[in-house]
């Protein structure tokens, strides 16, 4: 015989008790699980990898073809990484990551390489690209494809793989990996950005921002919280072609376009930026050689000649700190590239993006230059004209007018001391 159970009722006030816990032990173990369904910052954005600690977007990807013989496709893509977290994040570039492959299964091997972002290698790590909570900063990475126009046809939709390393300093000085990310892009095109990626506004425009003052001696990677500025929040105030990264606003006031040449012709395009201080401190900036790279909307790329006019150049381990702001100052800088072209064959665009990195310097003892951050800058749509922006602050004079505060004199002084150390 099987046994039998009856069950006896409890009673209404005890049925009434063990109702209240169970609900009070389920809403304390739904408030211990961490809430991964709500909130996504990646709900509704094209190309946006939500990787826990911050976002990654693509916001730009640009094309361009070289045609002859042997062709060259080159593909860059523009990345904003945000820190979505509650604390201070270190990201890198793991060396030779970069991966691109197109529609015809053709892999972009030629030529890799990263502007804006620190790189990790196998006994060294970079920890310039740091993220304060809810900052955004933007990154490009190139890939080049060389193939031959008799036998082969380039693709338009690519595939981008990258690797980001997260970075912690440990001790004030070393530098250690705390996890690889793998980021996957696919159904890339050539755009010139995508709307549903804004630039959002960075944490050093509207609330304090850990940053690093020019001329400190601080150790590589080391973070200080500094008040910020207030700029309001939007400190592109609506001008046209207008990127604010850091403590850095940058904005296109004039294109120009000229052209000479007969058979073999000659197109150059001049990008004059302002570069205004929003941050805390005083700031030098310099060029990072070879990064500039225009493009036009026929694909062309202006690889005759690239140069920097009113900005000092930083190359490899050398750095002209000469390109000086104190906080709220601006000054212009112009950066000029020349396509060669056969009227024959092929005949430049009228609309250009213009890209470069721009390296935030810090002046470290007497003789020491060293560089603290990079900035990955891109403007999409240019064309020849002027007064793309409105004039703020009368040209490369300080916004407000006045002498310059005591800030920028300090520096002044050091810099002068740091030329004539080199004499």
């Amino acid at each position: 015989m099987r046994p039998t159970f009856s069950c006896v009722p409890a009673p209404r006030a005890l049925r009434s008790r063990l109702r209240r816990l169970g609900a009070a032990t389920l809403l304390a173990a739904s408030a211990a699980l961490p809430a991964f369904g709500a909130g996504d910052p990646c709900a509704g954005v094209a190309h946006c990898r939500n990787l826990g600690p911050f976002t990654a977007t693509v916001v730009k990807v640009n094309v361009t073809r070289q045609d002859s013989v042997t062709a060259y496709q080159g593909v860059r893509t523009t990345v904003r990484f945000t820190n979505v977290s509650d604390r201070p994040l270190i990201l890198g570039y793991r060396d030779r990551s970069s991966s691109v492959t197109d529609d015809k299964g053709l892999a972009y091997r030629w030529s890799s390489k990263a502007s804006g972002i620190g790189l990790v290698g196998r006994d060294s790590a970079d920890p310039q690209f740091r993220l304060a909570p809810g900052e955004s900063r933007e990154a490009s990475f190139e890939g080049v494809l060389q193939y031959s126009l008799r036998r082969q046809v380039a693709g338009s939709v690519f595939s981008h793989d990258i690797t980001i390393v997260q970075l912690a300093i440990v001790d004030g000085q070393r530098v250690r990996e705390q996890r690889d990310h793998a980021l996957g892009f696919t159904d890339l095109t050539a755009s010139s950005g995508f709307a549903a990626a804004p630039h959002a506004p960075s944490p050093s425009l509207g609330t304090p921002s850990q940053v690093v003052p020019a001329g400190s001696t601080m150790a590589p990677g080391s973070t200080a919280a500094a008040p910020a500025v207030a700029a309001g929040a939007d400190a592109c105030a609506g001008a046209v072609a207008c990127q604010a990264t850091g403590p850095l606003v940058a904005t296109v006031m004039r294109v120009n376009v000229t052209q000479s040449g007969n058979v073999t012709a000659y197109q150059t395009v001049r990008t004059t930026v302002r570069f205004t201080n929003v941050g805390a401190g005083p700031l030098i900036l310099g060029y990072r050689k070879g990064s500039g790279a225009v493009s036009d909307n026929t694909g062309q790329a202006y690889r005759w000649a690239s140069k920097a006019i009113g900005i000092g150049v930083v190359d490899g381990a050398s750095a002209d700190p000469q390109f000086r702001l104190a906080v709220g100052e601006s000054r212009e800088a112009a950066f000029e590239s020349t396509l060669q072209y056969n009227v024959r064959h092929s005949h430049p665009g009228t609309v250009f993006s213009q890209d470069l990195t721009i390296a935030e310097l810090a002046i470290v003892g007497p003789s020491q230059v060293r560089t603290q951050h990079e900035y990955a800058l891109s403007f999409s749509n240019l064309s020849a004209g002027t007064s793309l922006a409105p004039a703020i602050g009368g040209g490369s004079g300080a916004m407000a007018g006045g002498p310059a505060p005591d800030a920028l004199q300090t520096v002044n002084k050091v810099v002068d001391l740091f030329k004539a150390f080199k004499k």
